[in-house]
């Protein structure tokens, strides 16, 4: 994914409103630590937001979550927010 972008230049191209649209939908994905890391080693994440690419994302906080949440479907629990949360780029 992190060549193709590479290949297209979308770094250099990508408006501010699509980056949001990627960063909603990474926010929907199963995985979103491993898009997150490819992100990175593409050196994508200053796009998002600079910040983000000076301090990393927290991955172990990340996975930490995942396997909560892997935990509590598993155990019957079938949780959902009325929103989903992207801080600091959430549209609702």
């Amino acid at each position: 994914m992190v060549q193709s972008c590479d290949e297209r230049e979308l770094q250099l191209t990508i408006t501010p409103e699509d980056a949001g649209e990627e960063v909603r939908s990474l926010s929907r994905e199963e995985r979103p630590q491993l898009i997150l890391k490819e992100w990175e080693e593409g050196d994508l994440l200053e796009l998002v937001h600079p910040i983000l690419a000076k301090k990393h994302p927290g991955y172990d906080a990340i996975n930490r979550l995942i396997k909560v949440r892997d935990d509590l479907y598993m155990a019957g629990f079938r949780l959902g927010l009325p929103h989903r949360c992207c801080w600091p780029f959430s549209a609702g």
